[in-house]
């Protein structure tokens, strides 16, 4: 009896020093990430103020500005400043962001911490991050906006596929860089699905603090501009007392569009195959040839927009308008 009960008495003392040492470890443990959390909250924090400090800077025309040392401002009305766009669709490696005022035909840069595309987990990925607390100022002090950024030309991953055919001796020709380059650029077009979440959660903050304004968002690519936004019918049906609902039916929309991008992309593709294939069996003098490329451009965009076209739905509208 003795026995079982200074086993009893150990199994106690046993556990409890377990228990001990579990509460410890589990409040060290809870030190550590509330620490980590206020490091990084803290870091976060004064990266929005450095933002929020950067000197504005106006400049003749619109530039990609990966340093972010000053924010850029351009005075200049909308036609012109996708003029500037055009430009640095060619010779920009990143994307860029910005917003055009209508009423003082200003345009101010939003974007942060741009990096050219590269490859991450056998994926290539462009990467430009909204300056949301300046933007939300911009919200607030205006009731028309256009948030306007690039998809620029160059592809790293049509690099590389190149690069992979010359090594294993098997190089593109011209007629099929031609072909895979205009169906890259064909995709650009559309606005990818982190593009779709930025414009719906901005669109509803936009109208949380300017019910009868009107925000857009427009992608400047290669073939034309993409506009896409929010409709009335879509906005009523993200609005919920929860956050949590509220993201839910974020992420099914987007990947309800994403999804419906994805077959007009295939069905475009395929056209335009057709097309450059017809083009490149086609004999033709030098005088045809050199007429005819400027027809296939109009051919690919009339299929791009009506491709763009079947993609709206009762929630998102895109519409794509060709230079």
């Amino acid at each position: 009896m003795d026995i079982t009960k200074i086993k009893d008495k150990m199994f106690v003392t046993n556990l409890s020093g377990m228990v001990s040492r579990l509460l410890k470890n589990f409040f060290i443990f809870s030190w550590i990430c509330l620490s980590f959390f206020c490091h990084f909250y803290r870091v976060a924090n004064a990266l929005e103020m450095d933002e929020q400090n950067r000197e504005r800077v106006v400049l003749e025309g619109l530039i990609a500005n990966a340093e972010n040392k000053y924010r850029s401002i351009v005075y200049k009305n909308e036609k012109r400043g996708v003029a500037d766009m055009r430009k640095l669709l060619k010779s920009s490696r990143v994307e860029e962001c910005w917003v055009y005022l209508p009423e003082e035909e200003k345009w101010v840069e939003i974007g942060r911490g741009e990096t050219p595309e590269k490859k991450v987990d056998n994926r290539y990925i462009t990467k430009v991050s909204l300056d949301v607390q300046f933007l939300e100022e911009l919200m607030t002090e205006n009731s028309s906006l256009v948030v306007y950024h690039i998809h620029p030309t160059y592809t790293l991953l049509l690099e590389e596929n190149m690069n992979e055919r010359r090594e294993d001796g098997h190089a593109m020709n011209a007629n099929e860089r031609e072909k895979e380059r205009a169906l890259f650029l064909m995709r650009r077009v559309f606005p990818s699905e982190q593009d779709l979440g930025n414009m719906i959660e901005n669109t509803m903050e936009f109208y949380g603090k300017n019910p009868y304004g009107n925000v857009s968002f427009k992608i400047s690519s290669h073939y034309g501009i993409t506009e896409y936004r929010l409709t009335e019918k879509g906005r009523a049906h993200v609005v919920s007392n929860s956050y949590f609902e509220c993201m839910k039916k974020i992420i099914v929309m987007c990947r309800t569009i994403k999804h419906d991008m994805a077959v007009a992309e295939e069905i475009c593709e395929q056209k335009i195959r057709k097309t450059i294939n017809l083009f490149q069996r086609t004999k033709m003098n030098s005088k045809q040839k050199r007429r005819n490329p400027s027809r296939i451009k109009k051919d690919f965009k009339s299929q791009i927009e009506n491709a763009v076209n079947t993609v709206s739905n009762d929630y998102v509208k895109i519409t794509y308008v060709p230079y």
